[in-house]
């Protein structure tokens, strides 16, 4: 939801200035985490850090499809793609590395402190390297819509979150049965406000186009897939296998690497393979999660009925060592 926001609030006020705004107040959201005095601020921290990533990330798509001709952007999301996956799997590594080093005796706060001077640099680079841009019939932004798109999303995320770890009761069977209707509510608000010429937060009419409707539901089965595998992963090297943070952050780093020559390959291999590549890369991704989990089973023992009956409820199926 606040990645379609932040895709509106760059069409409206502007890319460059909503890409600053968004850089600044992640850098200052990882200062507040770095600083973070008890849990319940390390969370506020980590809560404003997502909003301002939100506002931040879809002002870079746009400004490669206004900054770059057609024929130059595959090249452009390739090289963005590659950066990425570098970035998402290469900052774990890092991350342990920071935590191992016990940086002035700091602990785990320089792996959120270490954002200040990258967030600075990046903040100084964009004010001189960016144009600004913006849609080219601006209208009035659609809160409306925000608040009729994140109350259904809410409803749906906490109970399945809070569920599972507390148990579930009526409370949350009424949120899950209110998900479906107020979805409907936001296509119909959508598809109204489409037709009096407004500026809709999801414009319906992108859904009658085949390729945007696959590409969205193949995009939300992969990535939630991907999300949760090296979540799980990550977790189960430390306290399933026993190691350091900088020992699982160096195991997943191949991960990155994979990611950058996949996604400079994709470039060349796109107008040979079309959208075969998606399933070809799906494939792969998928051998390689099944080789994983063969080699995780073999090497994690299984626990016996008494020490599972024995483990924390929060902790399970993450701790077998």
């Amino acid at each position: 939801m606040l990645l379609v926001t932040g895709g509106r609030l760059g069409d409206a006020f502007g890319r460059k200035r909503m890409f600053i705004a968004g850089v600044a107040g992640f850098t200052a959201a990882s200062v507040l985490c770095g600083a973070a005095p008890t849990v319940a601020a390390l969370i506020a921290g980590r809560v404003l850090q997502g909003v301002f990533a939100a506002l931040m990330t879809p002002q870079i798509l746009s400004v490669i499809q206004v900054e770059f001709l057609p024929d130059q952007r595959p090249k452009a999301y390739a090289a963005f793609g590659a950066v990425q996956g570098i970035a998402t799997v290469g900052g774990p590594v890092v991350g342990g590395l920071l935590i191992d080093a016990d940086l002035f005796g700091l602990s785990w706060r320089p792996i959120f402190l270490i954002n200040l001077p990258v967030g600075l640099a990046a903040v100084a680079a964009a004010a001189v390297l960016l144009r600004e841009s913006r849609a080219e019939q601006a209208q009035r932004f659609d809160a409306g819509g925000v608040l009729l798109l994140g109350l259904p999303l809410l409803l749906l995320l906490y109970p399945l979150i809070q569920g599972g770890e507390h148990g579930w009761s009526g409370l949350h069977a009424l949120m899950l049965a209110a998900v479906v209707p107020l979805f409907l509510l936001f296509t119909r608000h959508q598809a109204r406000r489409d037709r009096a010429g407004g500026m809709p937060l999801v414009p319906p009419r992108l859904f009658r186009q085949r390729g945007f409707t696959d590409g969205v539901l193949i995009g939300t089965a992969f990535f939630a897939g991907v999300t949760g595998f090296l979540m799980v992963f990550a977790v189960t090297l430390q306290t399933g296998l026993g190691f350091s943070p900088r020992e699982a952050g160096l195991i997943l780093f191949p991960y990155s690497v994979g990611i950058a020559a996949a996604s400079g390959a994709s470039f060349s291999l796109v107008p040979r393979l079309g959208r075969r590549l998606i399933a070809l890369g799906a494939l792969v991704f998928e051998i390689g999660v099944m080789l994983l989990a063969a080699l995780l089973t073999a090497v994690l023992p299984r626990p016996t009925g008494a020490e599972a009956a024995a483990e924390p409820k929060e902790e399970g199926g993450t701790r077998r060592a």
